[in-house]
């Protein structure tokens, strides 16, 4: 399995994936997208993407994942 850049393609809608999220230091983690928004910028169109993500410390949003990949699959 390779990441996914978020500019590439996004998960499911409240599917469990692992995210790399820059905004904790590169922190992995299990999390699901929440909603995607197009924000208008100076710059153009943009898109901003709310996650919750799964950690030691609990459930956070997380607003900076830059990759994500499906989960494997569970052992048998």
């Amino acid at each position: 399995m390779e990441w996914i850049k978020i500019k590439d393609k996004l998960p499911k809608f409240k599917t469990d994936v692992l995210c790399f999220c820059s905004e904790y230091d590169g922190e992995i983690a299990i999390g699901q997208l929440d909603q995607s928004n197009y924000v208008h910028t100076k710059d153009g169109i943009d898109s901003q993407n709310d996650w919750s993500i799964y950690s030691s410390i609990g459930e956070m949003k997380c607003y900076h994942v830059t990759h994500w990949m499906p989960l494997p699959k569970a052992p048998k």
